[in-house]
């Protein structure tokens, strides 16, 4: 990660390269800082990171694949597996919320609370099929609101010219 100050004419990177152990997942196919620049959330084949910067590293506080979970420093494990899940991450502004997308699952989650609370947005229950749901997403900067694209669906008796459907959370249905 680079920073550029008014004082300098160059990038200067901040902490050194953030890395993460494994074959042909391609850490870093998507990515997303918050407005500070020290929160970064990571996407990659059938996982995520996210990290936190402490003025000199960045420490990973997260990482979530399709069958495991380490989260305040343990792993737990999850059943199913879910193809592609992480690949495409979007963290809102303040870092509190973040999107992760499994597209070829049709499904995108939403997480918050420091990761404890996730919650979903599936495209078969919102009566679309398969259709590359959450191939691109984008949150506000509250993270109250998501669009999210399905890329593959149909529409005006069209194939494949896709669509984007916009979410806003609902508070009083959450509690």
């Amino acid at each position: 990660i680079y920073d550029s100050t008014t004082t300098s004419s160059r990038w200067n990177q901040i902490g050194g390269n953030i890395s993460i152990d494994g074959n042909d997942i391609n850490f870093g196919f998507s990515v997303s800082l918050n407005n500070s620049g020290d929160r970064i959330a990571i996407g990659s084949y059938g996982m995520f990171a996210v990290c936190d910067y402490n003025n000199s590293s960045w420490n990973q506080i997260h990482l979530e694949s399709s069958n495991t979970v380490y989260t305040l420093g343990q792993y737990v494990e999850l059943s199913g597996n879910v193809y592609k899940f992480g690949q495409y991450v979007e963290l809102s502004s303040n870092g509190n919320i973040l999107a992760v997308s499994s597209h070829t699952a049709d499904t995108v989650y939403i997480y918050s609370s420091n990761f404890q609370n996730k919650s979903t947005i599936r495209a078969d229950e919102l009566g679309l099929g398969q259709e590359y749901f959450g191939f691109g997403m984008s949150l506000s900067y509250d993270g109250n609101t998501i669009a999210i694209g399905a890329i593959r669906a149909d529409t005006n008796a069209l194939t494949d010219n896709g669509i984007v459907n916009v979410y806003d959370y609902d508070y009083d249905y959450a509690s």
